[in-house]
């Protein structure tokens, strides 16, 4: 299986399923959208998983992470999360011990255990948890794996 990871072109549609995967609020969803880089991961033409990284003025986040279901656990979110890792630093020109003055986030929820893993793995490092994050900004319940998703974890980009 050859994957293509890239940036998602502006004429291309919106891989809105996947996104929706990670973030079921459509409206959260969008809200990110418009501003920051969507980076694809594609096998033989189909997009198979998308990552949203955005910056403000003294930090940039991972703001979605989503890989569709049949290719789950072969490495693409990874992929993603490393090629999203690369072109945050290119983009600032700094190397990565250097992270620190201008930070990469990732926030997840405390049931997402194989996003944990992805993260830490990476280089990322727990660095805050919001209690009841979920049960308050979510109109609706959210389920993963069959628990209740209530706090947000947050990691940081903290390389050795």
């Amino acid at each position: 299986m050859t994957v293509i990871i890239r940036p998602l072109k502006k004429n291309e549609p919106l891989p809105m399923d996947l996104l929706l995967l990670a973030d079921p609020d459509r409206e959260k969803v969008n809200s990110y959208l418009e501003k920051n880089q969507l980076i694809i991961s594609e096998c033989n033409q189909q997009v198979i998983g998308v990552l949203v990284l955005g910056y403000s003025q003294n930090q940039a986040e991972i703001k979605n992470v989503a890989v569709s279901e049949q290719c789950q656990g072969k490495g693409i979110a990874t992929l993603l999360v490393e090629y999203a890792i690369t072109s945050y630093l290119k983009g600032l020109k700094i190397q990565a011990q250097d992270s620190q003055d201008y930070p990469l986030y990732v926030k997840t929820g405390e049931t997402s255990l194989p996003a944990i893993k992805v993260y830490t793995r990476c280089g990322f490092k727990e660095v805050k948890r919001e209690v009841n994050y979920f049960v308050q900004h979510y109109s609706e319940p959210i389920y993963e794996f069959g628990q209740l998703l209530k706090d947000q974890l947050i990691f940081q980009y903290l390389p050795n």
